[in-house]
């Protein structure tokens, strides 16, 4: 008869622990493969923020709050030249992103036929960044069950592979996988 190893036989009691106390699942969770627990560790949510035509002035303003210095800044005219973008827009920004601790907040400004118009209350979305591919597949599909798709998932110009979406709450989403993830 075989020996269950310590490890195993402490993941016992932490389950018995937590099926005592009606936590079954919280427990299971806490006992995740090293693999899942891996990605999930890896997976970041930064804020995107969205103005309508003065995002280098928000974020300016928020650089002087903060510090530090912007990771990223491209106005539209740094796109590819069938971006589409009307000639009074090409100034505006594109993508701004200034790093803060851990976090990352970033930016852009609204420009007509990119996304619907800005509001309060849709003036933001959060983004999630996956660890590869596969994971940014599932987390797309599920996050736009019941909701809408803005922009499918796509390998984009700046080399990352990115969607965006609604959430069936309202909730603006964009997902996010650096190039070379597979």
């Amino acid at each position: 008869m075989s020996r269950a190893s310590p490890v195993r036989l402490i993941q016992c009691r932490i389950l018995r622990i937590f099926r005592v106390a009606g936590l079954r699942e919280a427990g299971r969770n806490l006992l995740l493969t090293s693999d899942e627990a891996t990605a999930r560790a890896l997976m970041k949510l930064d804020t995107y923020l969205k103005f309508d035509g003065n995002c280098r002035e928000a974020f300016e303003f928020y650089r002087s709050a903060f510090g530090g210095d912007f990771q990223e800044l491209q106005t539209f005219a740094d796109g590819p030249p069938d971006l589409g973008v009307a000639d009074e827009h090409l100034n505006h920004l594109m993508h701004v992103s200034l790093p803060i601790g851990p976090s990352v907040l970033m930016g852009s400004d609204c420009v007509p036929g990119f996304g619907p118009p800005n509001s309060v209350g849709n003036n933001f979305s959060i983004t999630v960044h996956a660890a590869d591919r596969p994971e940014a597949d599932d987390i797309f599909a599920k996050l736009s069950d019941g909701g809408a798709v803005d922009m499918p998932l796509q390998d984009m110009f700046w080399g990352a592979y990115f969607g965006a979406l609604t959430d069936r709450f309202g909730v603006s989403w964009q997902i996010h996988c650096d190039a070379g993830r597979s």
